[in-house]
């Protein structure tokens, strides 16, 4: 995303700092290191809005958003995004302004309404299109594959994301390379292909150990994906091991979301250990985490 970095208002003597912070968070936001982005997005917002650089201050308020959406409600959140795409002047002139915009809306509309986030991607590829910018195409088609995978268009869903990876590897964009790769090796297991998707989760865990900028983080998604193969496979020891791992790092790192999402995986081992009490009292955590954060 830092291709869609525009060349910031330089008002006040924070605004220079302001550019570097936001620069950072697009290129940890770029790799899909939101979480490690949000105090960039926060410091720059600030500064920028102290500068009276509105532009600059939109930009860092929306990646503000999406890399803390897990402590906010999904719902008010895409409404919010969507009525400032609707009525924002700066997103109606801006048009790698609104596209980001509409990014961060279609991940989050992912999760609420996978209708309104194959609405957003084909808006985003449009932009993309008008734009030139051809990585943004790319993780276009990508996520409008994964908008076919959830309306039951399986052939679709594989053709976009494989021809996705296929191009994110030739062309270097190593934070879609693992991301598709991960998404993959998670189709694999959704069709109950355990072992053939095993490859793909090791090749992602690799590839984000080897990437600066993503290697201090922990591989949330791909360990998720990981676990139902774990499961599917029986490999209940290393499951339990996956499962203690997530949830210790969600509680160190205070990332609400997936340490409600690790719980889940705590109280499925424990239901098909016939541990009913502790099944029940992993997702009672899970609903109180989600339910505080909306």
């Amino acid at each position: 995303m830092l291709a869609l970095l525009p060349v910031p208002l330089l008002l006040g003597k924070d605004a220079p700092t302001a550019k570097s912070l936001l620069a950072h968070g697009l290129r940890l936001a770029d790799l899909y290191n939101w979480s490690d982005a949000a105090p960039d997005f926060a410091n720059a917002r600030s500064q920028f809005a102290a500068a009276g650089d509105k532009p600059n201050a939109l930009w860092a308020e929306i990646g503000e958003i999406r890399s803390t959406v897990e402590t906010r409600n999904l719902y008010t959140t895409s409404a919010y995004l969507d009525t400032q795409l609707g009525n924002n002047a700066l997103l109606k002139q801006n048009k790698p302004l609104r596209m980001f915009c509409l990014m961060v809306k279609g991940d989050i509309d992912q999760e609420v309404d996978s209708r309104m986030m194959r609405r957003d991607w084909e808006q985003v590829q449009l932009l993309a299109n008008e734009l030139g910018d051809a990585k943004v195409q790319n993780r276009a088609l990508a996520q409008l594959g994964i908008a076919a995978f959830y309306a039951g268009d399986l052939q679709t869903a594989r053709q976009n994301v494989g021809n996705a990876l296929a191009v994110a590897t030739k062309e270097g964009d190593r934070g879609s390379e693992i991301r598709y790769t991960a998404i993959l090796g998670a189709a694999l297991v959704s069709a109950k292909m355990y072992q053939e998707s095993m490859p793909y989760f090791d090749h992602a865990l690799l590839l984000a150990s080897k990437t600066a900028d993503i290697d201090k983080s922990y591989p949330f998604f791909t360990s998720q994906q990981k676990m139902g193969a774990l499961v599917g496979l029986k490999r209940i020891t290393e499951a339990h091991v996956l499962a203690g791992e997530m949830l210790r790092e969600s509680e160190r790192t205070h990332r609400s979301g997936e340490q409600a999402v690790s719980l889940t995986w705590v109280a499925r081992l424990a239901l098909a250990g016939g541990d009913i009490p502790a099944a029940i009292e992993a997702l009672s955590k899970a609903i109180a985490i989600d339910r505080a954060h909306g």
